[in-house]
């Protein structure tokens, strides 16, 4: 039972420290849609009279923050999925590789490589030969 008790414990204090670290805002920002930093590439939020909300892209697109808008399939870069805060368990694109994918599992961020020389897929969720939503 205590085991179990630390445990919790251990869970609430590291999924704190990752909320801490991140923080989306529209304090001083106009209306408008902006790049997610805690939620990654596929999320995206709108400020509207200073009021945050968070939006996911529709059919596995991933937030282009050069084109302000969903676009398809998911481009490498600095716009990943960073953290596993706010975002059901489950795997997803890596946006820093493609021969990488992200499971979250309780808040918890996990980067995990595809056997070479195999690259995620988000959209079949697995690595495969070829992918439809990575592009390197």
């Amino acid at each position: 039972m205590n085991k179990l008790l630390l445990a919790l414990f251990v869970l609430a204090a590291v999924a704190a420290i990752t909320s801490a670290r991140c923080r989306d805002s529209c304090h001083f920002r106009p209306n408008g849609d902006y790049p997610c930093n805690c939620r990654g590439c596929p999320h995206y939020f709108r400020c509207t009279r200073g009021r945050i909300q968070y939006r996911l892209c529709p059919n596995f697109g991933c937030w282009d923050p050069f084109k302000r808008l969903c676009g398809s399939g998911c481009p490498t870069g600095p716009h990943g999925v960073g953290s596993c805060v706010g975002l059901r368990d489950g795997n997803y694109q890596d946006c820093f590789s493609c021969h990488w994918y992200v499971s979250c599992s309780g808040g918890i961020y996990y980067r995990r490589p595809c056997p070479f020389p195999l690259v995620w897929d988000d959209r079949r969720k697995r690595c495969l030969w070829d992918s439809r939503t990575c592009f390197e």
